[in-house]
């Protein structure tokens, strides 16, 4: 990521800033795109969970039956 450039009268540049506030928009973008990828597989396993725990509590009552 590039850093900001100062300016001479102002303190930073504005290409420098549009340019840092881009790059990290683009960095949010990405993470968000990530974290909906890895959320997905995270509700199927805990369905999966839902469905283990409801079966062995079924087995459990048959077996005390």
């Amino acid at each position: 990521m590039g850093g900001l450039k100062k300016s001479l009268f102002l303190g930073y540049s504005q290409s420098s800033v549009y340019e840092v506030v881009n790059e990290l928009k683009s960095q949010v973008n990405e993470l968000e795109i990530r974290n909906s990828q890895l959320l997905k597989p995270l509700r199927n396993l805990k369905i999966k969970n839902c469905l283990f725990r409801r079966l062995l509590l079924r087995l459990n009552v048959y077996l005390l039956i």
